[in-house]
């Protein structure tokens, strides 16, 4: 159970596998310290300490506890269009899935959570849809 957990975590946060382990390790040894039989199963409780605690500290660890950078602000708007050429021809360097998160944003200037939505309604999986964010944030934080 502890290494279905870790996996799960390491590939839906894309964190480092070794480091999660080592934290479900730390956790399991605290539900060894503080379980209480009156009240449930052990498996039941480990299970959801390491749901609830490990998911935690992979978001933390994660480039996912933040959001989106704002596209626009590489952006300026002239009469409704968007115009910075050098900002737009290098957004057609990233990946299909990346490409078409950044200009979705671009064209619709929609926040993460809705564009996570409208992406999760189109068919896209969770991981894809991080994968296509982490893309664009890691690109967006390296145009500079």
């Amino acid at each position: 159970m502890i290494h279905k957990k870790v996996n799960r975590f390491a590939r839906l946060y894309e964190c480092d596998r070794d480091d999660l382990f080592g934290q479900a390790l730390l956790i399991y040894s605290m539900a060894c310290a503080s379980y209480n039989p009156s009240k449930s199963s052990f498996l039941t409780y480990l299970y959801l300490l390491l749901e609830w605690r490990l998911k935690r500290y992979a978001m933390k660890q994660s480039d996912w506890s933040t959001s989106v950078v704002p596209l626009d602000k590489y952006l300026q708007i002239e009469d409704g269009c968007f115009e910075s050429s050098n900002f737009l021809m290098s957004v057609d360097k990233l990946g299909d899935d990346a490409k078409h998160v950044a200009n979705t944003v671009i064209a619709n200037g929609c926040k993460k959570r809705e564009l996570n939505q409208f992406l999760q309604r189109d068919g896209w999986v969770r991981w894809r849809v991080r994968r296509a964010f982490h893309d664009v944030e890691r690109f967006v934080n390296t145009y500079e």
